[in-house]
């Protein structure tokens, strides 16, 4: 799953918990924050990350293409990053 569809299936949750009455319109004020400096690694104007000095060819030249594609965020996305060489964004 890409990051758009985990960011709208985070939003649907939390707008499900508003309407059936288990949380306040608190749990969305926070929301854009929360993916905001996700989204500011992936477009990055400073480009792609960097890739180590062992990543395969085919990594380093798609590195862009890969970065928009892997199915994570924070934590699981460096460490998606450094199992394919390629430095955190």
């Amino acid at each position: 799953m890409n990051l758009g569809l985990l960011e709208a299936e985070d939003l649907a949750g939390k707008l499900a918990q508003v309407l059936r009455g288990e949380a306040s319109e608190a749990v969305l004020s926070g929301y854009g924050q929360a993916h905001h400096s996700v989204w500011r690694r992936l477009l990055d104007p400073a480009g792609p990350p960097a890739p180590d000095a062992a990543v395969k060819p085919w990594v380093a030249a798609h590195r862009r293409a890969i970065l928009s594609a892997l199915p994570a965020s924070g934590s699981a996305l460096a460490l998606l990053l450094a199992q394919l060489g390629l430095g955190s964004p």
